[in-house]
């Protein structure tokens, strides 16, 4: 053997074989190593397939070629099927077959060898990782998993063994997957690169679980939606105090006004141009306290983010109530589609109607704004109402262009609307959604991009709610009294005052709680004292305070009002002292059947 420079150790038994194989592997003989073991199997101390089965099983690390001195078919195949590289006959060997066989077993045990410690290192980073780590052959059975996988997946490791992966592996960037047939549903992401495992190829898969990603998604978008809620809240407050203030001088101004129009037509007799011009006057005067009214509507909507009022709560008839919406809607609907109602008899609800119609006009808002301007004779809007077990479902479905999966999620954010700057706030869905949830109901949305849309607004019949005491249709004239009216805004301080004169009652004013506590401590024979409960200097928590140190007789007799959203610790003394708060804006009605009730209760009083 020109090629192949060797140092042959050459034995008679195989237990001399044995022997030398031991030594060589033991720690004195580390300098040294044995590369390639020639095993006959016509050794006189044992038979052809014990030799190769015992050497092979001592020493599986180095390379065996067999050598036979007959050339019997089934000693060969035994020696292979044991682990010999090759089998040699005696009688045909030559210098240069055996150089070959020799140089093929060694590099061929090389490979082996190699592969044999890349798997090992493979199943040591697999089994110790933290992350699922998982090895799936070309046939697409999971080879190894590591516990971590069992844990992800449910399963033990060794019944992973030999089953598919639950997820698709593609070689490339990672890939984030939603497992729903998990315990509790999970989101994976998983990294996948080849691999070779028992020399073939296969895939790595890292799989990384990461729902947490998702829950801090959602809390990050919670946090974003309780910011937005304050923020509404705080444009809530200045809303309210900027537009209730002059919605009371309006609304009691044009109440009053339409009061002398039945004394004017009397007094003008039969003249028709003059009792025309008086009855479209008086109409006017209607459609303008109508305007108002709808606008402080939004207003207590806004607040309703933050406080569930039930105050106004009364029995609806929700026919009417549908109708009376959609004649306010006509307009805006005929411009874009054809309007068809589908209402079944429904019952009467205890509910607020003013929260309701706000409700109903933006999904119907939603709709005609959902359908492209030019071609209402090829779009409907639908209306349908309807009660099963109970519940009363109202529908409002448009033609319009649908809304994307990706945005349902979000057109119940405030602030987020798909619409061009001026045709759309961002509030009108989630405040109906906010006031259907105030009435034990709820808001659902179906939608099929480019066909339809429909919002369901559903509605217990029993809505928990109770409905506040039937005020009167008109105010009595309350009897001789004195009222104390205190109030920051001078407007608001003339209309009510005048509001009470004209009424038969005595009154003085304050603009805040310090000039209160002034007239106090000159005059103290009030019957009533109407306080606003947001001030400057002295608010209404302040002066109540005050008057309980220095006139504690004269608590009973406050009747306080707002027209904002009540700070936090204005809320919570309402609470407490348990008056009466009226809302802005206050009408005239509302005003003196308040003053009038609380006289009332106060003569009730034992002297």
């Amino acid at each position: 053997m020109r090629g192949i420079c060797a140092t042959v150790i050459h034995t008679r038994t195989l237990r001399e074989a044995i022997k030398v194989v031991h030594d060589f592997s033991s720690e004195k003989a580390n300098s040294e190593a044995i590369d390639v073991i020639l095993l006959s199997l016509n050794l006189s101390d044992t038979t052809a397939t014990e030799s190769i089965r015992r050497i092979r099983s001592l020493a599986l690390h180095i390379p065996c070629i067999a050598t036979s001195s007959t050339a019997e078919t089934e000693d060969g195949l035994s020696a292979v099927t044991e682990g010999a590289e090759d089998v040699l006959i005696k009688s045909e060997i030559t210098p240069r077959l055996l150089e070959r066989s020799i140089r093929y077993a060694i590099a061929r045990n090389t490979r082996l060898q190699a592969a044999r410690e890349t798997e090992a290192s493979l199943r040591r980073v697999v089994e110790t990782h933290p992350d699922a780590m998982l090895v799936v052959g070309k046939d697409n059975l999971i080879k190894l998993a590591n516990p971590a996988t069992a844990n992800l997946l449910g399963r033990s490791a060794h019944k992973l063994i030999g089953s598919h992966p639950p997820f698709p592996l593609e070689e490339g960037t990672p890939t984030l997957l939603d497992l729903s047939g998990l315990s509790g549903g999970r989101s994976v992401e998983i990294v996948t690169a080849r691999t070779t495992w028992k020399g073939e190829t296969a895939w790595l898969a890292a799989v990384r679980d990461v729902s947490y990603r998702k829950r801090e998604e959602r809390l990050r978008r919670q946090l974003q939606h309780t910011e937005r809620l304050a923020v509404l809240g705080q444009f809530a407050a200045g809303v309210a105090h900027e537009v209730n203030n002059p919605a009371t001088v309006l609304m009691t101004n044009l109440q009053l006004l339409r009061m002398e129009i039945p004394s004017l037509k009397a007094a003008l007799g039969h003249d028709p141009e003059l009792v025309g011009a008086l009855q479209e006057s008086e109409d006017m005067l209607a459609e303008s306290l109508s305007g108002i009214t709808r606008i402080t509507q939004l207003t207590r909507s806004l607040q309703g983010f933050l406080e569930a009022s039930r105050s106004e709560a009364a029995r609806v008839e929700l026919s009417t109530l549908i109708e009376s919406v959609c004649s306010m809607s006509r307009h805006d609907i005929q411009a874009v589609a054809q309007l068809t109602l589908e209402i079944e008899a429904l019952p009467s609800v205890i509910a607020s109607r003013d929260a309701l119609s706000q409700a109903l006009l933006s999904l119907i808002r939603n709709a005609t704004q959902a359908i492209p301007v030019g071609n209402p004779a090829q779009n409907t809007i639908t209306i349908t109402a309807c009660q099963s077990n109970g519940l009363i479902t109202i529908s409002v479905t448009d033609t319009g262009t649908g809304i994307p999966g990706v945005l349902r999620d979000r057109i119940f954010e405030p602030f987020y609307t798909t619409r061009s700057p001026g045709n759309g706030s961002g509030l009108g869905l989630p405040l109906a959604r906010d006031i259907l949830r105030r009435h034990g109901g709820d808001l659902k949305l179906s939608s099929k991009p480019g066909e339809l849309t429909c919002f369901e607004l559903n509605l217990p019949a029993d809505t928990q709610l109770n409905a506040n005491p039937v005020q009167h249709t008109s105010a009595q004239r309350p009897q001789a009294g004195r009222v104390l009216l205190i109030d920051d805004d001078p407007m608001v301080r003339q209309t009510l005052s005048q509001q009470l004169l004209r009424s038969g009652l005595e009154t003085a004013i304050a603009a805040d709680g310090l000039e209160a506590m002034a007239v106090l401590s000159r005059d103290t024979r009030f019957d009533v004292i109407l306080c606003d409960m947001m001030m400057p200097e002295l608010d209404g928590c302040g002066f109540y305070a005050a008057l309980r140190l220095q006139h504690p007789d004269l608590c009973q007799r406050v009747l306080f009002y707002s027209g904002a959203t009540l700070p936090s610790h204005l809320h919570a003394f309402q609470a407490v002292v348990d008056r009466p708060v009226l809302r802005k804006p206050l009408s005239r009605l509302k005003l003196l059947n308040a003053v009038q009730e609380l006289m009332r209760m106060r003569e009730a009083e034992p002297k």
